[in-house]
């Protein structure tokens, strides 16, 4: 699920950048509130870019996030379009995504769960044999996977007036197709539906943004037979097995809300000049928040610090910064974005 979540919010980078390219020069924007996408700030006291109904996007980039769950680790290269004629919109994301570390799914730790299906078969295990194998035993939970992430296909409805008191508004709903593997725990394996709104206001160089949306998730999630490896050598000699298979379970999956508040500033409208134009830089910090679909795992929450370097509102790219706030968020993370736009 958090490639999915990261998916989302490089379709709104993707938005903000066709946004501020017909924004007024007196006129700032919001950062993309993420650490995956870091953010795209639109021009300030720069030519305005000429004005037409048809506008493409794309964006990729790199994520690492260390420390979920304990021990795991997450690198994510998001890709996403966005194809836009005046105020509606149609985007596609999609990641490439690899795991290493503990046992999770689509994104969230359940140790609890693995561990209960592993105990069981221990039990099994001990009863016929007499002995007394405990988990600490054999277990082997880890991952070591790779692959495409859940692809979110996105439609987006904009409006902004400059003129007036009223913020900028994206309404979008999305459909996050199951392209992830759930059999290598990279995605559930299920269809979601997502409602969004997003909300961001300029007041000078500050532009405070926020976001909610609500996952109606698919589920329950099927994870079928598999063997985990025994590690221990004298209970693979006391058993004559080397793995434990785990019989079929179904997991139940809630719906959820993911939400992020925070704010950008402009540091400084002409940096240097390249190519003849001026190079913005932004900064900004953010408050990211995931509800857990799973019963008993923490939800996730994050804070990140980001900058950006904007050329003409066409190329932003900068680095991006986290701290997880919960054990089901990554301890740290850093990320990095390219975006352009015509």
């Amino acid at each position: 699920m958090r490639a999915a979540a990261i998916a989302a919010r490089w379709v709104l980078a993707l938005h903000l950048i066709a946004v501020s390219g017909e924004a007024y020069a007196e006129q700032s924007f919001p950062a993309d509130p993420s650490p995956a996408a870091a953010y795209t700030p639109a021009p300030v006291e720069f030519t305005p870019l000429p004005l037409r109904r048809w506008r493409a996007s794309f964006a990729t980039g790199y994520e690492y996030d260390s420390g979920l769950a304990g021990d795991t680790t997450q690198q994510f290269i998001p890709f996403a379009a966005r194809l836009e004629y005046g105020a509606f919109a149609v985007s596609v994301a999609t990641s490439r995504v690899s795991i290493e570390g503990e046992y999770v799914v689509g994104g969230f730790s359940i140790p609890g769960l693995s561990a209960a299906r592993l105990e069981a078969a221990l039990a099994r295990i001990n009863e016929r044999l007499g002995s007394s194998v405990t988990l600490a035993d054999i277990a082997d939970l880890s991952l070591d996977t790779s692959g495409v992430g859940d692809t979110l296909v996105s439609l987006s409805y904009t409006w902004f007036d400059p003129d007036r008191w009223l913020p900028f508004i994206e309404l979008t709903t999305s459909v996050k197709l199951p392209t992830a593997s759930a059999q290598k725990r990279i995605g559930t394996g299920e269809t979601d539906w997502i409602l969004q709104v997003d909300l961001a206001k300029p007041i000078g160089r500050v532009t405070p943004f926020a976001s909610l949306a609500y996952r109606f998730n698919g589920g329950p999630i099927s994870l079928g037979q598999r063997s985990v490896p025994i590690t221990s050598q004298a209970v693979i000699d006391l058993t004559n097995q080397t793995a434990i298979v785990l019989d079929a379970a179904r997991i139940p999956v809630n719906n959820s809300v993911l939400a992020t508040v925070g704010s950008s500033m402009l540091l400084s409208d002409s940096l240097v000049q390249l190519a003849g134009q001026n190079l913005g830089l932004y900064a900004g910090v953010l408050y990211d928040f995931e509800q857990s679909p799973f019963e008993g795992v923490d939800d996730a929450h994050e804070l990140a610090a980001y900058m950006t370097f904007d050329l003409f509102g066409r190329l932003q790219f900068g680095p991006s910064f986290l701290v997880g706030l919960s054990r089901s968020a990554p301890k740290w993370g850093i990320a990095t974005q390219f975006l352009v736009s015509y």
